[in-house]
């Protein structure tokens, strides 16, 4: 008899916990919810504020990475945005800048070349291009008289 009482106590205590907590009112007051705010070592930028800047919010992450010395994340979202903008020179200028950065001037110079080639006047590239070929050269080539 004891065991039968002390099953149906415990059926009852289960019962009434299930039945307060169905009717109690969650409070999420003063809890940090990490899943609505930007993880810590990510740059934060909403879209409006890249428009504001007259770039694309995806180039703008590009400038943003750079910024906070996450070059391999720069280079990742650069190379993406090529994948998107296969036409567009900024995306082929902006992976160059990348690409300096991690000290590999020949893919530099590869990704200005093609965004020559799509656009043949842009100046950035222009500029860009003349002075990382300059950089690029050594300033005695072997067999120079004038060493």
């Amino acid at each position: 008899m004891t065991l039968l009482m002390f099953l149906a106590i415990t059926v009852i205590i289960i019962i009434i916990i299930i039945i307060i907590g169905i009717l109690a009112k969650p409070s999420f007051k003063g809890i940090k919810k990490p899943w609505r705010e930007d993880p810590p070592d990510e740059p934060s930028l909403k879209k409006t504020d890249a428009d504001a800047k007259g770039k694309s919010y995806y180039y703008a992450q590009v400038d943003l990475y750079l910024e906070s010395g996450q070059i391999q994340r720069a280079l990742y979202q650069a190379t993406r945005n090529i994948a998107y903008n296969e036409e567009d020179p900024v995306a082929y200028i902006n992976r160059a800048r990348v690409y300096e950065k991690l000290g590999r001037v020949e893919k530099a110079i590869l990704d200005l070349k093609e965004a020559l080639r799509i656009a043949p006047d842009n100046e950035d590239a222009l500029q860009r291009l003349s002075a990382l070929e300059r950089l690029s050269k050594p300033e005695h080539p072997i067999g120079d008289p004038h060493k």
